[in-house]
């Protein structure tokens, strides 16, 4: 690690102006100490996906590298200008099975191991299984997309025979004399509509680095893709809403463009949530005043695609339970806090919290600042 590390700092430095570097990163919030430990995540995540990778090519299941990992590879100037907590892939659900299998022979560990009722949470209603390596950043192995999507997005974007390989980064002058090639990804339109998703789906205000995403994504897309895409997964509401955001903080013309050909499809629930944002900013929009809005305007939602997976939505699976809730409580008054949270009534201990204390206890000296900024399961 430490000879990577070194190798990458030489790279940085050769990355074009110093000034320019570290002018970009001031916007962004990160000083000389930041980029340091943005480096280090980096490398970890770089030696998560290839740890990952190679298990997944051995036994011949395609999958992706989404989210954070493919937008800071592909679209940022610099990948440690982009926060990276985790590494995120997507795999076809009907390979999880052996996926799981041949990934704990390799020396993963299932971040929530202790929940009795995680097979039955990650078969119904789940879309990720969290595992934890030492020496490695936590990965999320994907096998559905986020419940507010509908149940066929994930299979718009595999399988993936067309998809491009991210590009292997440049070598700098006494670096390694050879760079494995990066991980499939989704294509630019899709790393779009999934950033712009995912951003309403943190709550608010958000990180800088869910607009900061879009904007360095727009160079590569294009709105009329965009469109297709938001509309095909009836997303529209999110992507006019992130783009809008977008929009406001760096007056990109190419994200009104978005928010503009996408605004016509709006229902009018939709709207008013829309006029809502417009008003008082994106921070006083939660996630579930998104879904809600979406759900009774007959949007397609995975979370509503039966009445079982509905009243999860109302009333948290035991494992988000045991996720979400500190495990000292008893188990009345962790069903309590569980409801409260999901009402906004109550400030979570999780699972933000709750993922990076499981961290913590696993690898303390490791993972303590890594573990901060763990998504929720």
């Amino acid at each position: 690690m430490l000879e990577e590390l070194s190798w990458r700092a030489l790279q940085l430095r050769d990355l074009g102006a110093p000034e320019t570097l570290r002018s970009v990163a001031e916007v962004a919030g990160m000083g000389d100490l930041e980029l340091r430990r943005s480096a280090t995540r980096w490398l970890m995540a770089e030696r998560t996906l290839g740890h990952v990778g190679a298990v997944l090519d051995d036994l011949a299941c395609p999958w992706l590298a989404i989210k954070g990992a493919a937008v800071g590879l592909l679209d940022y100037p610099v990948r440690e200008l982009r926060p990276i907590s985790d590494v995120d892939v997507l795999i076809p659900r009907d390979r999880l099975g052996a996926v799981r299998e041949h990934l704990v022979a390799a020396g993963w560990q299932p971040l929530h191991a202790g929940s009795r009722a995680q097979s039955d949470y990650l078969d119904r209603l789940g879309y990720a299984w969290q595992i934890r390596r030492d020496g490695h950043l936590l990965c999320e192995v994907h096998f559905r997309l986020w419940g507010s999507l509908p149940t066929t997005a994930a299979d718009d974007l595999l399988p993936i025979g067309g998809a491009a390989p991210l590009p292997a980064p440049p070598r700098a002058e006494g670096g390694p004399t050879k760079r494995s090639p990066g991980p499939p990804a989704p294509t630019a339109d899709q790393r779009y509509v999934i950033a712009a998703v995912h951003a309403l789906m943190q709550s608010g205000p958000r990180p800088l680095h869910c607009w900061w995403d879009l904007e360095w994504l727009e160079s590569g897309v294009e709105a009329r893709g965009v469109a297709e895409l938001a509309r095909r997964w009836g997303v529209q509401l999110q992507v006019v809403l992130a783009s809008l955001e977008a929009s406001r903080r760096f007056g990109n013309r190419f994200h009104e463009s978005v928010t503009a050909g996408l605004h016509g499809d709006l229902r009018p629930l939709e709207r008013r949530l829309l006029r809502r944002a417009t008003a008082l900013g994106e921070s006083v929009v939660r996630r579930s005043h998104v879904n809600l809005s979406r759900l009774l305007s007959g949007r397609r939602m995975r979370l509503a695609s039966t009445p079982a997976a509905l009243a999860r939505a109302v009333w948290p699976h035991p494992h988000a339970v045991d996720v979400r809730t500190p495990s000292h409580l008893t188990p009345l008054r962790r069903r309590l806090a569980a409801q409260l949270q999901l009402l906004g009534l109550q400030p979570s201990a999780g699972p933000h919290r709750a993922t990076a204390r499981r961290l913590r206890q696993a690898r303390p000296a490791e993972t303590e600042a890594v573990g901060r900024e763990v998504p929720s399961p």
